[in-house]
């Protein structure tokens, strides 16, 4: 009797260490293969500012090489399993580009790639995929710019800047403490707008912070806007500690809001007022938050990030980078956004922030900051179909 009782216990036990570590697993699931990508000496795995296109048939993956100040094309085999250096376009010379170091790009089409400079979008610079420069833009900050002396615009995967019929739009982060004062301010402008046959720049006064988020203070990083451009037709936005996701047309004409909610997620949470920057780190790992929003326009279907929060153990040290130690999961949706799967995924890994969507699937780099195979000869993204 007594022995039987000592194996249930030991069953019970099992079983719920079982449960645990599923979810942990699981993802695995999903793995269809991985690309590996061939580093040279002046590379690095920090592909943090990419876009994944298609040129001639074929699959080219563009990096912003911020090592050496480039921008790399890597040619990837038709299976996706390897990619290569096909070539590399110098972007040093101030005689030809703005002289600014470049925040990002975007890949509009052969002819048509745009370098958008740090802290403005004056200086844009169009080219072409040999590099020749055919113009440059005079695009001053806008007058109700947040700041006067600088234009905080993403310009990077999480929320790219795209061109949509002669009009670049962009999205913009706040230089401000958002705990301090009165927390998240009503005038607050979220998206630029530059016009490239006027060169002139806007903020567009139809998009701010959503309503839940005025006045209330939170870190920095829960008061960042992510987001995706649909079919050439919708803008879908995503902020941290919202639930709901805002469904924008391409002109910015809002449309509706949708809950996409995350099981991990136990709803919007506030700092305490005035957190200094550098003590947010605390409550960005502990509190469970909404990352980026990604369409697949190949299956039609939408992910959406969510990192989990986690204790903080008593030997710890927080960096900004801790966060990257979480558990994240990946919110599944068609494309009416009706949630069909939740799946978990390990911290210590994956950048999901430099996550793209190609023909064979979702690609997640293992870039992460803690991750302890990290090397300079190559780098890997693992390709996950849902």
């Amino acid at each position: 009797m007594k022995f039987n009782f000592i194996i249930a216990i030991i069953v019970i036990i099992f079983s719920c260490t079982e449960r645990k570590a599923t979810p942990d697993l699981q993802y695995m699931n999903y793995k269809k293969g991985n690309l590996v990508i061939s580093l040279d000496s002046v590379s690095s795995y920090e592909f943090y500012w990419t876009q994944l296109i298609n040129h001639e048939n074929k699959s080219t993956l563009l990096n912003l090489n911020k090592v050496i100040n480039s921008l790399d094309f890597y040619t990837l085999d038709s299976n996706l399993s390897k990619g290569f250096l096909e070539k590399r376009i110098p972007l040093n010379s101030p005689d030809k580009f703005s002289g600014t170091p470049v925040q990002g790009f975007f890949f509009h089409n052969i002819d048509s790639i745009f370098l958008f400079p740090q802290f403005t979008l004056n200086g844009t610079t169009l080219i072409d995929g040999k590099g020749t420069v055919h113009r440059k833009y005079r695009l001053s900050i806008p007058e109700n710019s947040e700041i006067s002396q600088a234009l905080n615009h993403v310009s990077s995967p999480s929320s790219e800047t795209v061109l949509v019929k002669d009009k670049l739009y962009a999205s913009t982060a706040t230089l401000t403490n958002t705990s301090k004062n009165e927390g998240i301010s009503d005038a607050f402008r979220a998206i630029v707008v530059a016009d490239l046959e006027s060169e002139t720049v806007y903020m567009n006064s139809k998009v701010g912070y959503p309503s839940l988020y005025i006045g209330r203070s939170v870190t920095n990083h829960h008061a960042f806007l992510t987001r995706t451009f649909v079919s050439d037709s919708l803008w879908v936005h995503s902020y941290p500690l919202l639930d709901s996701l805002q469904i924008y047309d391409k002109e910015y004409n809002f449309l509706k809001s949708v809950s996409v909610s995350s099981d991990y997620f136990k709803g919007f949470s506030e700092t305490p007022k005035n957190t200094a920057q550098n003590e947010q780190v605390e409550f960005i790992v502990t509190q469970a938050s909404y990352g980026r929003i990604l369409y697949d326009p190949f299956r039609k279907l939408y992910y959406r990030f969510v990192l989990h929060g986690r204790e903080i153990s008593d030997r710890e040290i927080l960096e900004p980078k801790s966060s990257h130690k979480n558990h994240f999961s990946i919110i599944v949706t068609d494309s009416d956004y009706k949630k069909l799967k939740e799946i978990v995924f390990p911290g210590e890994i994956y950048h999901n922030y430099s996550a793209l969507v190609s023909p064979k699937g979702l690609l997640l780099p293992k870039i992460n900051h803690f991750y302890n195979e990290l090397n300079d000869e190559w780098l890997e993204y693992d390709i996950f179909s849902f």
